[in-house]
């Protein structure tokens, strides 16, 4: 990320607020969320300790991606044959075009 406007250190210096406030979040997906927010804290302290990732934090990053998507509602565009294309990015399911939902 390139620092070049005031505004950029601004954000870093003095973040804009949350955009989600706990209050309006369930507790069950906050725990949830806390779960893989823990997760990545693993993984970074092993990588950053050039320790191995386990095959179970592999699965935990799977299972944080459907929770992600299915929470903020990301997909993935289909194909012209109507599969999902898993090589493709996440997109936000209202800018998708009606054919590839």
């Amino acid at each position: 990320m390139a620092l070049n406007r005031i505004e950029d250190w601004d954000d870093i210096l003095d973040p804009p607020k949350k955009k989600h406030s706990p209050s309006r979040i369930s507790k069950k997906d906050r725990r949830e969320m806390l779960k893989y927010a823990n997760v990545l804290k693993e993984i970074r302290n092993n990588t950053s300790e050039h320790c191995p990732i386990t095959y179970d934090q592999v699965c935990q990053l799977a299972e944080m991606l459907w929770k992600l998507a299915d929470h903020y509602d990301f997909e993935q565009p289909k194909c012209d044959h109507g599969h999902r294309d898993w090589w493709t990015d996440y997109e936000l399911i209202e800018d998708l075009p009606n054919n590839k939902k």
